[in-house]
């Protein structure tokens, strides 16, 4: 095993979780995990952060599911929750294409 994924779960619409993809776990020689985070997951409604370890999926199919073990896809970028676009290609970095509005703070 190379790598696992480490995924964090959101509630979305009709009560699914989505396993949104944060990071990447990657066995130490001396035993255990070393973890590369590439989002701080945040905290659910009783203040505890849960992350899953996981196979990374092959397929490409999004999972979405209240059991464990359900994740999204492997590599790249995640749609989390209905409604939610990444721009073309879904890569690493990407702008998101979304229809919020941004306007940069003046001070």
């Amino acid at each position: 095993m190379s790598r696992l994924d480490v995924l964090s779960p959101r509630k979305g619409k009709n009560d699914k979780t989505y396993w949104l993809k944060v990071g990447a776990a990657f066995p130490r020689d001396a035993g255990g995990y070393s973890l590369t985070l590439d989002a701080l997951p945040l905290p659910d409604a009783e203040g505890q952060v849960r992350l899953l370890l996981a196979e990374p999926r092959q397929d490409g199919a999004q999972g979405a599911s209240g059991a464990p073990g359900a994740q999204a896809p492997a590599g790249g970028s995640v749609t989390a929750f209905p409604g939610a676009r990444r721009a073309s290609g879904g890569t690493r970095g990407a702008p998101l294409d979304d229809d919020i509005p941004f306007a940069p703070e003046v001070r």
